[in-house]
């Protein structure tokens, strides 16, 4: 269903309803009966072109969920100084082929948050060969202490927290 899609980008964007509507260029109502599929509360095309403007959302995703969720660099995680998917992923690949090791899911998934982290904690290291050096020190802690709390390490409890709700 679009509405789920429409709440999915919504989180992924990290925004409240309201933020999300002005987002949209609609009122907090309006996007409240969009997600209920009441009244004349209708997802627009000029609804998914502000989408696609703002946060390059792929209108195609939002109505079918067919294709990428994003096309290109998304505006308001951008803003944010928040690395995209696809950044995050080639800086993950990059490590592993740097630092080749057998690593657990569990690894696998605390060196990928590593990566997304180091986006934000090193804004002026935009190069992937320089972030990956702050990352490969994550996984040699990673890999030699398996029962570290990285997610304290990194600074993420609140976000943590939060995703435990």
């Amino acid at each position: 269903m679009k509405t789920d899609r429409l709440e999915e980008i919504r989180r992924d964007l990290r925004l409240n309803k309201a933020q999300m509507a002005e987002l949209m260029g609609i009122e907090a109502s309006y996007y409240s009966n969009i997600l209920k599929g009441e009244g004349k509360g209708n997802l627009r095309l000029e609804h998914l072109e502000r989408l696609l403007n703002e946060a390059s959302v792929n209108p195609l995703w939002i109505m079918t969920g067919d294709g990428e969720k994003y096309l290109g660099k998304n505006k308001v995680l951008e803003a944010r100084g928040e690395p995209s998917e696809e950044e995050v992923e080639q800086l993950y690949q990059l490590v592993l082929q740097e630092y080749p090791a057998e690593l657990s899911t569990h690894q696998k998934y605390l060196l990928k948050l590593a990566c997304a982290q180091s986006f934000v904690d090193y804004p002026d290291l935009r190069q992937l060969d320089q972030l990956s050096l702050v990352v490969s020190v994550y996984l040699r802690l990673i890999i030699r202490f398996p029962n570290i709390d990285l997610v304290s390490l990194l600074g993420l409890n609140d976000m943590a927290t939060a995703l435990g709700k």
